[in-house]
């Protein structure tokens, strides 16, 4: 199968699949996720970020280590990673055959079966991770999804904005599921997950607010000490803090289970490298940030940060939006920042961001908010103008 194919294959699938779809799939692939040690990571945000940096610091440690990040925007192969290097053209593609053998074989017996990306992306992730030996598998998930996991190692719950997602969330934990590790959550949200964990007798971790003190932050590092040590992270994302005191408190369990992770100096020395985030500082001076904020509460979180930033200070930022100008400019003045929110449909973009990209001095701030898909074709728009 080819490279070309085996993305296609793919990327051109349905977005949901039947219920058992990887099952039956990993089922006839031998059972690979049987063989590896995984930790499933759940929530509505900060899922790829936790996955990112958990696995960095399992391999900090020694170990051969497995991630795999969705959506996958582009390219399947950069979602799957082994020791933070995206899976060979040659493996991915060895990987993504093994699997179409066994979606055909699975058809012949059952032709109403509908496998999605997703389940195509985690028996690719399976079987690769399997065939290369690797001892964890830290895999970003969905409530929905990736129903072949039944025994997790451990179980990490990133944040959650409402009780309805908690208990959707919940619902897949059950006797089954090795340790819980779940963000700082709203009381609501946390006593849902508590009273799960302490129905199928499960440890539940999650880190402690008294144990953590912030320090300083500016548009490239923010400083902050838990439980005593000081971390200096690559991010000028305030929330970014949170997903991070979570690995932490990840490490640390998989200490207790046995596996010689230094927990505090692992995470030290993969902290310091920069984070793969939705926030992106496009420019400096001046100041032009893009950031993927669809939702109120992820508009919300890039305030606070913005909020954080003495370099803001003063300073009235411009809002540039595809929809929702009126609410955005709301919720800016409900978090105390005045901006003047900006209205520009993506077929408009190129034109006016050439015509206003010149006219911005060393103080402006620009803010882009937006969908994945907007964010990233006005991001390209810019660099190209910028640069």
């Amino acid at each position: 199968m080819t490279y070309t194919n085996a993305e296609k294959m793919i990327l051109c699938a349905a977005d949901t699949g039947s219920a058992d779809a990887s099952r039956k799939i990993c089922a006839l692939l031998d059972y690979p996720e049987k063989r590896l040690r995984v930790i499933k990571v759940f929530g509505e945000s900060g899922k790829s970020s936790t996955v990112n940096l958990l696995s960095a610091a399992i391999s900090a440690a020694g170990y051969k280590v497995g991630r795999l990040t969705t959506p996958c925007i582009g390219s399947a192969r950069e979602s799957i990673c082994i020791d933070e290097r995206p899976l060979s053209i040659e493996q991915f593609s060895s990987s993504a055959e093994r699997v179409k053998n066994a979606l055909k074989q699975i058809k012949k017996d059952s032709p109403e079966l509908e496998a999605s990306k997703y389940d195509l992306l985690l028996a690719t992730a399976l079987c690769a991770f399997d065939e290369l030996g690797c001892d964890f598998a830290v895999i970003e998930t969905d409530t929905a999804l990736y129903s072949c996991i039944d025994d997790p190692l451990i179980s990490i719950i990133t944040t959650v904005n409402d009780t309805k997602s908690a208990l959707g969330i919940c619902a897949r934990l059950d006797r089954r599921t090795g340790e819980v590790i779940t963000a700082m959550q709203s009381r609501e949200v946390y006593k849902i997950i508590f009273d799960k964990c302490a129905e199928i007798n499960r440890r539940l971790s999650m880190p402690l607010r008294n144990s953590f003190i912030f320090m300083s932050a500016s548009l490239k590092r923010i400083e902050f000490t838990y439980n005593t040590r000081l971390y200096s992270v690559g991010t000028g994302a305030y929330y970014q803090i949170y997903n991070l005191l979570t690995v932490i408190e990840a490490a640390e369990a998989l200490t207790r289970l046995g596996f010689k992770i230094p927990s505090v100096e692992v995470c030290s020395a993969v902290l310091g490298r920069g984070i793969p985030l939705r926030f992106e500082m496009l420019s400096v001076m001046p100041t032009v940030i893009i950031d993927r904020a669809d939702s109120e509460s992820k508009r919300r979180r890039l305030i606070e940060t913005i909020k954080m930033q003495n370099a803001f200070v003063g300073a009235k930022p411009t809002v540039i939006c595809e929809g929702g100008k009126r609410k955005i400019a709301e919720e800016f003045l409900m978090h105390g920042l005045d901006a003047e929110v900006t209205l520009l449909p993506e077929k408009d973009a190129k034109k006016a961001l050439k015509e206003l990209c010149p006219k911005l001095d060393e103080h402006s701030v620009t803010i882009i908010l937006g969908s994945s898909a907007y964010c990233e074709n006005l991001s390209k728009i810019i660099k190209d103008i910028l640069m």
